[in-house]
């Protein structure tokens, strides 16, 4: 993999403009959010992920009758 070498005035281009951009676009005054929560059903909050994964294994045992 070749490696990219940043010129640090380009860097510094980007990181200002990127925060100009931010400023310009938040509000002026704080608004009342419009969602106030977000209820997840009892079963989705207490389920495992489905990527993992459960696996059984069988053994057999056999006794030897007594001599």
């Amino acid at each position: 993999m070749a490696e990219q070498q940043f010129d640090r005035r380009q860097v510094l281009k980007t990181v200002v403009i990127g925060g100009a951009l931010t400023v310009v676009s938040l509000p002026r005054r704080w608004t009342k959010p419009i969602i106030n929560g977000v209820f997840v059903p009892a079963h989705a909050a207490a389920s495992a992920p489905p990527t993992t994964t459960t696996t059984t294994t069988t053994t057999t045992t056999t006794t030897r009758p007594p001599a």
